[in-house]
């Protein structure tokens, strides 16, 4: 959620602080997630269905989010008993992505966003725990379960590459369910600059921006239906 897209699919860029804090709520976060991945499309039972929530209970999230400009009403749609349902889709079109606007100049927009990456880590940890006391892959190619955190020191051109990857994940993470794609996961990741750590001799022999960078990847549902 809320990255920028390759080049080619522009990201919906949410630049009101306002708007960002409606996403602090890690319930909305998901809500916002399941849609894109079943297409940027979806409706009430749907969402349910994929969240194993009660439907009752997602009309208010959706209604803020809706409000909040994160969603609009789509045409309506039938459901597998011939009814019709309503349909909520992303502001951005079929196959992109809606990243957040950051303004670190602008205090509201700040706050904002770190609510919503404190929702992330939240959502996270809960997703790790889950799938810590499960059966889940913990070694070889197919490993489920990771968490990570590293330091280093790199060249802008290194860091490039970095950012690079990163999006090739959530490229990937982009494509619907279907075929060989039966496996839900979730990926969070933090990409941060670190900053008031070094002496100056340090800085004289090491003239590289130094990042830190945090993984974390978990199952949080599988669906093999």
């Amino acid at each position: 959620m809320f990255q920028r897209r390759p080049t080619g699919i522009p990201a919906v860029q949410i630049t009101d602080p306002s708007a960002i804090a409606v996403l602090a709520s890690p319930v909305r976060q998901e809500l916002f997630d399941t849609i894109e991945a079943l297409g940027g499309i979806a409706t009430i039972a749907e969402l349910a269905e994929q969240l194993g929530r009660p439907a009752d209970g997602l009309y208010y999230h959706v209604e803020l989010l809706r409000r909040a400009g994160l969603l609009a009403a789509a045409p309506a749609g039938r459901s597998r008993s011939g009814r019709s349902e309503r349909r909520y889709r992303t502001p951005g079109r079929a196959g992109g992505q809606v990243g957040l606007g950051y303004r670190a100049r602008d205090p509201r927009n700040v706050a904002a966003v770190r609510s919503v990456v404190g929702g992330m880590l939240r959502i996270a940890r809960r997703d790790f725990d889950r799938a810590l006391a499960g059966n889940v892959v913990t070694e070889g190619p197919r490993r489920e379960l990771w968490a990570a955190r590293g330091t280093g020191w790199v060249s802008d051109a290194e860091l490039a590459g970095i950012n690079k990857l990163l999006i090739e994940l959530t490229r990937l993470l982009r494509r619907p369910r279907g075929g060989p794609r039966q496996r839900l996961i979730s990926l969070c990741f933090v990409l941060a600059p670190m900053t008031g750590r070094q002496t100056r001799a340090t800085a004289a022999s090491f003239p590289y921006a130094s990042a830190s960078f945090a993984l974390t990847a978990v199952v949080s549902r599988l669906f093999n239906r």
